[in-house]
């Protein structure tokens, strides 16, 4: 299984199936988010048992539990928002403009990318919005959900 990530995935999957609004995963990595300590235990709970159930173990040593944020994926995750790292940040404001665009709206994007929090945590009640666009070299998308004020709050990019 070890040798196997896809397989191991699928498993992961199922174990957490029916707990998405409270836990995700990607490959071996799995995060259990709450609103509140009593709710994160319960949650915990939850998800272990269906996890020994399945005849899987967990390393202790490499196990978060009770966080208020946590590195996941690349991103500060905590609190109903997401954030990218300081070190991935760092990059955006040397990036050469490109010549087609003004400076101005580049140094905009610039500051708005590095700007905290860039995105938010997903709220699975509401509707998505998925922006896409293409050029002859590039894709790029945009998943969204509306704010409170009714403008597109970035969930990921």
């Amino acid at each position: 299984m070890m040798n196997n990530p896809d397989t191991l995935h699928l498993l992961v999957n199922q174990v957490l199936d029916g707990r998405e609004a409270f836990s995700a995963a990607y490959l071996d990595d799995i995060t259990v988010f709450s609103s509140s300590w009593e709710e994160h235990l319960q949650h915990l709970c939850e998800v272990l048992k269906n996890l020994q159930r399945a005849g899987l173990t967990n390393k202790a040593s490499k196990c978060q539990i009770g966080q208020g944020s946590v590195v996941y994926l690349g991103h500060q995750v905590g609190s109903g928002q997401v954030a990218r790292l300081q070190q991935q940040i760092y990059t955006i404001p040397a990036w050469e403009p490109p010549k087609t665009q003004t400076q101005a709206a580049f140094d905009a994007l610039k500051a708005a990318m590095c700007t905290a929090p860039v995105l938010k945590a997903p709220d699975f009640s509401k509707e998505f919005v998925v922006q896409t666009d293409a050029s002859e070299h590039d894709v790029g998308a945009l998943l969204a959900q509306l704010n409170e004020d009714g403008l597109d709050q970035p969930e990921a990019f």
